[in-house]
Parts: structure tokens; C-alpha cells; sequence
């Protein structure tokens, strides 16, 4: 099996960035495989469909940790969404981002360590700050937010390349990542960052 994210569907409406009103405001599901009558045809399970009074729309994928919980990002918002006693997903919201010198909203997998801390990389949207390499350490109640630690900060601005493929970490230890160019030609090219946690 195997789990991923959907930018739109689900139930209720959304906005897109035209204000256009589209149908659902993202999903996390699952694909398994069946047994029974039709062994081998993959089913899809909606695990949870995102609303507007949240992060949504996400675009990057999820990560499964050892705690069975899996791990993503959705607009400015960093979740944590848990299997629980009935067969329920439930979904909660362990960092936003503000915007500003923190970045704005972040991209690509999150990427763990050995002691449980989650890098990644945070777009920025014009005057809303750079772009940034960020760590999150979990807390020691599972029930409050996550600490978030800027390890570094990208160069941001409306023309700046941005880091959408976010980070990986490499095996010694430093975290690498791609600055892509957007679009024209007078935009400055992209390039390839290394950071040192």
C-alpha cells in the first residue's frame, strides 16, 4: 500500500488562485491492494479531505513514520494525521508557518533524522519574506506545537529562484536542495544549496 496527497477533490468547495470556486480542497489517501474477489486491483481510501478554515491544497507527498502517522504539508500549515480506533484519520496542525522572515509556505516531503526532528524548506511570496531551510523539533507533550529553528535563509523576493522540491538529507547530515529559476529569461537562474543543521 501506499499513501499521497491530491491537490483538489474531496468534499466541500475551495477557491482557487483566481477565485474560482472548484470542488474539494484536497485529500490524503490510500491505494491498497484487494483480496477477496478481485485479488491484485488497487482500492483508494480517502483518509481526510482538507476545508477552507485550513492549510489546504496540498501538492507534496506525505511521509509514513514509525509511529503509523503520516506527515505533510498543506499551504502554511505542517500536519500530523493518525490512524485512530474505528478505522478514523484524524488531522492535526503541529506548526504554521507566519510568513515574513520564517518563510511562508512549505514545500516538498518533510525529512526526518534519527532523533525525530523535521527539516525541510519554505517558499516565499513576494514581500512575505525569504525563502528558508527550517528544522521543527517535536515537543515533549504530544498535544503542543512543534519548535521551529531557521537554519537558513534563501534569497527571497518576487523574481528569487524558489526551493518547491524542498530538501533531502544527505548521509552526512547536511541537507541539499534546488532553487529552480521561474520562468523568464530575466529571472535569475536557479541553483544547488547545501546547509549544515
Amino acid at each position: 500500500m501506499f499513501y499521497g496527497t491530491t491537490w483538489l477533490g474531496g468534499t466541500g468547495q475551495c477557491l482557487d488562485g483566481s477565485d474560482v470556486t472548484v470542488v474539494g480542497c484536497g485529500t490524503v489517501y490510500r491505494l491498497a491492494r484487494s483480496e477477496g474477489v478481485w485479488p491484485g486491483v488497487w482500492a483508494e481510501t480517502t483518509l481526510y479531505s482538507f476545508t477552507t478554515h485550513e492549510g489546504n491544497q496540498p501538492v507534496d507527498p506525505v511521509v509514513l513514520r514509525p509511529d503509523g502517522a503520516l506527515y505533510g504539508f498543506a499551504g502554511v500549515d505542517v500536519y500530523r494525521l493518525a490512524p485512530e480506533a474505528g478505522g478514523h484519520w484524524r488531522k492535526r496542525t503541529i506548526y504554521s508557518f507566519p510568513g515574513g522572515i520564517t518563510g511562508t509556505a512549505p514545500t516538498g516531503a518533510p525529512v526526518f533524522d534519527e532523533a525525530g526532528n523535521m527539516y525541510g524548506a519554505t517558499r516565499s511570496f513576494g514581500v512575505n519574506g525569504p525563502a528558508t531551510v527550517f528544522r521543527l523539533s517535536p515537543p515533549e507533550v504530544a498535544s503542543e506545537q512543534w519548535t521551529a529553528t531557521t537554519l537558513a535563509t534563501l534569497p527571497g523576493g518576487f523574481n528569487a529562484p524558489q526551493p518547491w522540491g524542498g530538501v533531502i538529507r544527505g548521509p552526512d547530515g547536511k541537507l541539499y536542495g534546488a532553487a529552480r529559476q521561474l520562468g523568464a529569461e530575466t529571472h535569475p537562474p536557479g541553483y544547488i544549496f547545501a546547509v549544515t543543521p
